[in-house]
């Protein structure tokens, strides 16, 4: 009788890729993209308001472009985060709680500083009545 030995190796990764599907592998790069360019953005947000605060300082006593700019920037990170952990769920409603946060960041900023240009104008138009 002649007997047959086969020999069979398996190979298979530690840890394997969590599955994918069809919604879940848009998301990594739109919130990749997303978070780099409000990344930007909170970088634009903090030198504008930096040069703001040195120029005007009347107008720009607030500081909302620096509040803003921070917020963008926390939020670029986010989407970073989001992009390369996009299985995770934390990490998806983190970035969508800090875009959503942004957003009202950058409407408080554009609302901040309208109002102190204003009162600045106020404040002019009082002292030009003085005068006369």
């Amino acid at each position: 009788m002649s007997e047959s030995v086969y020999v069979v190796k398996l190979y298979s990764d530690p840890t394997p890729p969590p599955p994918r599907s069809s919604h879940q592998s848009k998301f990594p790069p739109l919130a990749g993209g997303c978070g780099s360019v409000l990344a930007s953005l909170g970088v634009l947000f903090l030198v504008f308001g930096g040069l703001g605060l040195l120029v005007e300082m009347e107008v720009n006593r607030f500081g909302g472009g620096l509040w803003a700019g921070v917020v963008c920037l926390g939020t670029g990170i986010s989407g970073y985060i989001a992009s390369h952990h996009w299985y995770k769920a934390w990490a998806c409603y983190l970035y969508l709680g800090n875009s959503l946060a942004s957003i009202a960041a950058c409407m408080a900023c554009t609302a901040v500083t309208a109002a102190a240009i204003q009162i600045k104008k106020d404040k002019l138009t009082a002292a030009r009545a003085a005068w006369v």
